[in-house]
């Protein structure tokens, strides 16, 4: 399932949809002390898929208030494209990122903001898990009331009781260490494995243990094949951290992003003139196609996804 909010904060096609970090004055106010702009997205399994929340930041030359300190039953992963973002004792710039695992609090945190402005994207792993759980009881009553609110906007479940198979990340850059975090950039990229000639990729599987996302983080030189055509029975969603890429005719820059529609093939990305660096969301690993053999990749999606599950499998078991 595909939802986007609000629905006019995006341009629809048949196959895919387009939003921006560009173009954001149709997304949602964003309450704070600089302001800005944020939207919302719900893909993949109806029930326990991911759940998306971007923000677009005004300029602004100070840090702005944060949150109290709090944690999500959730797996979480956030990137910074622009400005930057603080989370617990760490701050994330450009094309520095974060898997965070569920049940572990981390601090307060905020948007990202600087004087050219914030991008910055927050996902859930597993939707069910997403209601701010502060760390002091002070806060509780209020968070209680805006979860509760959130919850049945949204149509999410949440269980009483978090069920273990909805949390668990595993990723191609290392363990996690003892906060439940594994930190990454796209400065370090160069350490990433060779998937094709030109194009470098890690990989991360968080969320619901069967249905939960597939994360793919890629960076491509020019004229490379930046992502096989893909053919899958889910949502992919393709967001330019840095550079330039081509699906098609379709032309996307650094905060732009794709989604393409469950089963609904989409074309290869091409980098751009200057290479493109993208995340990549496969939003249900669950689904057919994902371990489609054709790829011009020499490690396919498939292989990396391999590789993560029996990472998962061996976390679980301990």
């Amino acid at each position: 399932m595909l939802d986007v909010r609000p629905t006019g904060g995006a341009d629809w096609h048949d196959d895919h949809v387009d939003l921006s970090f560009r173009r954001p004055e149709r997304w949602l106010d964003l309450a704070g002390a600089a302001g800005g702009n944020l939207a919302t997205l719900l893909m993949g399994d109806a029930l326990e898929g991911p759940f998306l929340v971007v923000a677009s930041t005004r300029p602004t030359p100070e840090d702005a208030p944060r949150g109290p300190a709090h944690g999500h039953e959730s797996d979480t992963w956030r990137i910074t494209l622009a400005g930057a973002s603080p989370m617990g004792n760490e701050r994330y710039g450009a094309g520095e990122f974060r898997y965070q695992l569920g049940g572990r609090p981390y601090g307060a945190d905020g948007y990202a903001y600087g004087p050219d402005g914030g991008y910055h994207l927050v996902m859930f792993g597993d939707r069910r898990g997403f209601p701010t759980q502060p760390v002091k009881r002070e806060h509780e009553e209020r968070y209680a009331e805006q979860n509760a609110r959130a919850a049945a906007s949204y149509g999410i479940d949440v269980p009483e009781v978090y069920p273990l198979e909805g949390r668990g990340v595993v990723t191609t850059l290392g363990p996690l260490d003892r906060a439940g975090k594994v930190n990454g950039s796209f400065a370090d990229a160069a350490s990433w494995d060779q998937v094709a000639p030109g194009v470098r990729a890690s990989a991360g599987i968080f969320g619901h243990h069967t249905v939960g996302p597939l994360l793919l983080m890629v960076a491509a030189e020019a004229g490379s094949v930046a992502l096989p055509a893909l053919d899958v029975g889910t949502e992919v969603l393709v967001l330019v951290v840095d550079g330039s890429c081509t699906v098609g005719d379709d032309r996307y820059e650094r905060g732009d992003a794709r989604i393409q529609r469950a089963d609904q093939p989409m074309g290869a990305l091409a980098a751009g003139p200057v290479g493109v660096r993208a995340c990549v969301i496969l939003a249900d690993r669950s689904q057919r196609g994902v371990d489609a053999a054709a790829s011009t990749w020499t490690v396919t999606p498939a292989a990396l996804l391999a590789g993560l599950a029996s990472g998962l499998a061996a976390a679980a078991a301990l």
